[in-house]
């Protein structure tokens, strides 16, 4: 059992306690000291499973754990992100706002809530979710990133702006940050301010065919025919050779390395 482990089955009341071992059997709980310890055997497979992405083999013992003992809040967790796993969002959605609800201060459970909203088009009610989360982690640049991405589905576009500008603050090089702040400037015919962005992003990823053709989109309003032509060329090239419209992740190094 991992230390991780050991420390979730000692919060939910599940191992051993002074109270256990001084004769009170049933502890605070009033709980049944068999029935605790199977449930404390079923979380741990559970946790096992999970731990090595056997989710479908997870979900019915979570289930089986939160059905027995409410109050399981690791348990409820565990199974909101096997259903994300899984890609089964919708059924993600009820576990993991009971765990928001009951600890408001889980800025990773917010974050996962707001990721299982937005995948079942739920846009408005993930807002909430991510500015709570970039409230309580707000040295991350993804979760500013993530801010600004619904506050842009949901039209609040100064706000996205703004969180854009943040997360490029905090990582530089922040790829779908500056691809995605450099086609708002164009959209704003702001395409002096595109530009570095755009050119950032393709830098970063030489294999991608968006920032070559907002390029040339941001080099049309500024009139520079010729430079437009050559990032479409750009972009056909890569195209032809496989390249993608987003290109490669890759592990990229810190500024100044």
């Amino acid at each position: 059992m991992t230390a991780e482990q050991t420390e979730n089955l000692h919060a939910l009341g599940y191992l051993g306690s002074d109270s256990a071992a001084n004769g009170d059997s049933k502890g605070d709980t009033g709980a049944d000291p068999k029935q605790k310890i199977a449930i404390a055997n079923l979380l741990y497979d559970a946790m096992v499973d999970t731990e090595n992405e056997r989710y479908l083999e997870a979900v019915p013992i979570l289930e089986e754990v939160v059905k027995q003992e409410p109050h399981a809040l690791t348990a409820y967790l565990l199974l909101g992100r096997a259903y994300v796993s899984l890609k089964e969002y919708q059924k993600a959605i009820a576990p993991l706002q009971h765990v928001v609800a009951t600890t408001p201060d889980n800025s990773l459970a917010r974050y996962e809530l707001g990721c299982a909203l937005v995948k079942t088009g739920q846009w408005n009610e993930a807002v909430p979710q991510f500015e709570a989360a970039v409230s309580q982690m707000n040295s991350s640049a993804m979760m500013h990133f993530y801010l600004a991405l619904v506050y842009q589905q949901t039209s609040r576009n100064d706000e996205a702006l703004a969180e854009f500008t943040d997360a490029l603050r905090r990582d530089p090089k922040n790829f779908p940050a500056n691809l995605l702040l450099g086609r708002m400037y164009i959209k704003q015919q702001k395409a002096a301010a595109a530009l570095p962005l755009l050119q950032k992003a393709a830098t970063l990823r030489p294999d991608a065919i968006d920032p070559h053709r907002l390029l040339a989109d941001a080099y049309t309003q500024l009139g520079r025919e010729a430079n437009a032509s050559r990032e479409l060329s750009e972009a056909e090239r890569i195209q032809a050779q496989g390249g993608s419209r987003l290109g490669t992740q890759v592990e990229d190094q810190p500024e100044g390395k």
